[in-house]
């Protein structure tokens, strides 16, 4: 079942001929309503702000609900028709698709990343390997290793401010409203809403180099260094851990939810923290 503000949407098991169907209910505005006809579907995305996306066993994209919201594919129609598609992401009011030969097709709120970068630039990175959302901004992985970004700046949409940081990226991380970027070396780089975790000043020096693995709650990130160092930043309500040192080297896994964490350790023992 796959959900907008409004709407829900449900996509029936594969019957013998092999045709997955669809139902929607709720908002019609929102998505509340499927297209008269509508089978043979793989997988359904949506948006916050009242669209769905459904793409068919034969590649095609189906959109409907809100049409500012990614409703409205009537513009990249073709282009979604004719380069395949490989996977669908999201922000709250725009879609932003990977071709199966490395292109960016988005569509829906401009603001919110619905018009995607130049084909050309796409292209002289070598192609997107990796797409990433927030709430109202893509990121995408190149082949390069370079990271391109668009939708509300100050939210994650321009990373500008350190593209010189930005070569060599192994993976892209999201929270809300903020990015992160994994290079080779095991160095993290932010950008996007400080409150979010976009603003690393405090913890600057702990994310120099390796960094194994990264985890996002709404509003905030943790990461584990190679040796098992614990690292925190964003939202300091989600952030907050007074027994972080009994933690370091100590932990195997990080589970989020969108206020909080929960650590666990070698020994099975959970630690929680956030909201």
């Amino acid at each position: 079942i796959f959900a907008t503000g409004s709407a829900l949407c449900a996509l029936k098991a594969s019957t013998p001929s092999g045709r997955g169907a669809v139902v929607a209910w709720g908002d019609v505005l929102q998505g509340g309503r499927t297209p008269q006809g509508l089978e043979g579907v793989r997988h359904v995305y949506s948006t916050r702000g009242g669209a769905f996306a459904a793409v068919k066993e034969d590649g095609e994209v189906v959109t409907w609900g809100s049409s500012v919201d990614g409703g409205d594919s009537s513009r990249v129609h073709e282009l979604l028709k004719s380069r395949g598609i490989r996977d669908i992401y999201s922000t709250d009011s725009a879609f932003a698709a990977i071709t199966f030969d490395g292109g960016l097709v988005s569509w829906g709120n401009a603001r919110f990343g619905g018009v995607s970068p130049g084909t050309d630039d796409v292209a002289r990175r070598g192609g997107v390997v990796q797409l990433c959302s927030s709430s109202c901004a893509f990121a995408a992985r190149c082949a390069d290793g370079s990271v391109l970004c668009w939708g509300i700046a100050e939210w994650g949409g321009d990373c500008r401010a350190i593209t010189e940081d930005l070569k060599e990226v192994r993976c892209l991380y999201s929270s809300r409203q903020a990015f992160a970027a994994r290079r080779v070396d095991g160095a993290l780089f932010c950008w996007g809403d400080a409150g979010s975790g976009g603003n690393t000043e405090e913890v600057e020096s702990q994310l120099m180099c390796d960094i194994a693995h990264v985890y996002s709650s709404g509003n905030a990130f943790a990461a584990i260094s190679l040796d098992g160092q614990l690292v925190l930043w964003g939202n300091p309500k989600q952030t907050r851990l007074e027994a972080i040192e009994s933690l370091h080297g100590k932990v195997l896994h990080i589970y989020a939810t969108n206020n909080s964490f929960t650590a666990f350790t070698a020994d099975g023992t959970g630690v929680a923290w956030g909201a």
